[in-house]
């Protein structure tokens, strides 16, 4: 099969760092280097290993270019010693306003500069993949370079926001009922017209890719995160197990991460949940803090986060059942569930049984699933009595793993459906 030259439009760089970046970087491991580009507004660590050939405007730059009535300029992103670079990376809380106002920012073609054309151009794209965003310029600019240069659209999709009725974001103002449906009117507009353009969608899970494809009528594939983590055997006979839970400390997931603990310190006063991340809520870091049976560690590096999974022998995962983020987590699907899968150890998934990771769950057996106290305290107490059930379903997630998780596995199919773009645009050229 041959490497297109592809070039793919998304809000964060390829990373090692930032979870967005590693999941779509993990696609394109083993691409010629010459043959992969990438557009961004934003880095926190760009992936040099991967790429080396970026073009990046950030918001800040778009914000300057409109006060002093200039177009926007490229930001340099500078390598750093490790080979990962040190860039700009937007840090503003999201609302219905602050994103409207970004796209209009953005409109206009404002970013389509005479420098950026003759970037294109350079590079002759022959494919784009887009990675889907809440913001609509993200979709409008990959939209319209595939419409100026006539080249096939390729998405990747991770979000729901499309079907979304209510407001999403973590921060909410007393405007937001003037500011949201006017934001929402705006993105879904977009996407209708990128789906149009779209030759071929990707989703991250099937649920996913039942709900678009009921909307959109597409034909597309799923294609789960990738983990480069090898898997690891792990000794079960102290009952002491090292109980970890890695990631965003957002909607509602301290609360449910309390409940876990609070479980732990039933089974055992001596179980301890290692928390790891970072937290928006000076609330949310006092009660991790101040439960007994949690250990809060803060943010820590991919390195370091490679390191705790290989510890550790229980890698939650937790989603609030609170009402108010049932809408917003009804598509959530960690990347770390990739991670916690491949790595040997066992993976626990405490939330509702309606969202997209506890139905990859149920379905795969790959894992266990916990609804309440009441099944988890069960299923914590069938890990660590029933060695037999327990080698079960390891060797179900580790027989998942290498199917829907593989590195090797998902480039191939990232590249058959790059290239089936491509040839696709080729033979009606013909």
């Amino acid at each position: 099969m041959e490497y297109p030259r592809i070039l793919v439009v998304s809000n964060n760089s390829f990373s090692k760092t930032d979870s967005n970046g590693r999941t779509l970087g993990n696609f394109f491991i083993g691409w010629p280097k010459d043959r992969l580009a990438q557009f961004c507004v934003s880095t926190d660590g760009a992936n040099f290993e991967l790429c080396n050939n970026y073009y990046c405007i950030t918001d800040r730059e778009v914000v300057n270019a409109r006060i002093h009535l200039r177009r926007p300029q490229r930001v340099t992103i500078a390598k750093d010693k490790e080979g990962e670079s040190k860039g700009s990376r937007g840090t503003g809380r999201k609302t219905a306003l602050r994103m409207l106002i970004r796209d209009l920012m953005w409109g206009d073609g404002f970013w389509n500069t005479l420098d950026f054309k003759q970037w294109i151009q350079d590079f002759a794209p022959e494919v784009i993949l887009v990675m889907f965003s809440d913001s609509s310029f993200i979709l409008n600019i990959a939209t319209r370079l595939s419409e100026q240069f006539d080249i096939p659209l390729v998405m990747f999709n991770t979000e729901g926001y499309y079907f979304f009725k209510h407001n999403y974001f973590r921060t909410k103002t007393k405007w937001d009922w003037l500011w949201m449906p006017v934001y929402q009117s705006r993105f879904r507009r977009q996407v209708r017209q990128t789906m149009i353009r779209v030759s071929y969608p990707i989703y991250c899970n099937s649920l996913l890719q039942e709900d678009y494809g009921r909307e959109f009528k597409k034909d597309s594939i799923v294609l789960y995160t990738t983990s480069i983590i090898e898997w690891k055997n792990r000794d079960y006979s102290n009952e002491l197990f090292k109980c970890s839970y890695i990631g965003n400390l957002t909607f509602g997931r301290p609360r449910a991460l309390a409940e876990i603990a609070d479980v732990l310190r039933e089974i055992n006063l001596e179980l301890k949940l290692d928390v790891y991340g970072r937290t928006l809520k000076e609330e949310d870091e006092r009660l991790l803090n101040n439960h007994p049976n949690i250990l809060f560690h803060g943010f820590i590096g991919y390195d370091n986060m490679m390191q705790v999974i290989a510890e550790s022998h229980i890698l939650f995962h937790a989603e609030s059942q609170e009402d108010r983020w049932h809408e917003g987590l009804k598509y959530a699907f960690s990347t770390k569930i990739a991670d916690s899968i491949s790595s040997g150890a066992c993976f626990v998934l405490y939330s509702s049984p309606n969202i997209a990771c506890a139905k990859y769950i149920q379905e795969t057996g790959a894992g266990w699933l916990a609804v309440d106290k009441e099944s988890l305290k069960e299923t914590l107490y069938n890990i660590i009595n029933d060695e037999q059930h327990r080698n079960e379903v390891l060797q179900r997630a580790k027989v998942l793993s290498s199917q829907n998780h593989n590195e090797s596995v998902n480039c191939e199919k990232m590249l058959y459906v790059i290239n089936k773009a491509y040839t696709h645009r080729t033979d009606k050229e013909k």
